[in-house]
């Protein structure tokens, strides 16, 4: 919730440096609350922060590779979310066979 992410900026000092990492695209806050959601408090911090600057400003910063996920997963996600900017940038080895691992 944005309330809490800016919690710990009362503790700043004027030489203070603020760095807010995270994925706008990941899911959004879970409201309950109506009288919260019509207030767009549902939104992240991150999220308005990243519509509320141009795609130009010098500190907005999209890192677009992606190590851990499958090329095909990625390619998915970059058209849906990404606008096509995000691309997988680990080599993914290929599964020869379907194994299903036990949980014990």
């Amino acid at each position: 919730m944005e309330c809490e992410a800016i919690m710990p900026l009362t503790l700043a000092k004027e030489k203070t440096r603020i760095v807010l990492a995270g994925d706008h695209m990941q899911m959004s806050p879970e409201l309950l609350s109506n009288y919260a959601k019509e207030r767009k408090l549902d939104i992240s911090l991150l999220e308005r922060l990243y519509d509320h600057y141009p795609n130009d400003f010098l500190y907005k910063i999209l890192l677009c590779e992606n190590y851990r996920a499958h090329e095909a997963i990625i390619k998915f996600t970059s058209e849906l979310f990404y606008e096509q900017k995000l691309i997988t940038s680990g080599k993914q080895l290929k599964h020869e066979s379907r194994f299903v691992p036990r949980c014990t």
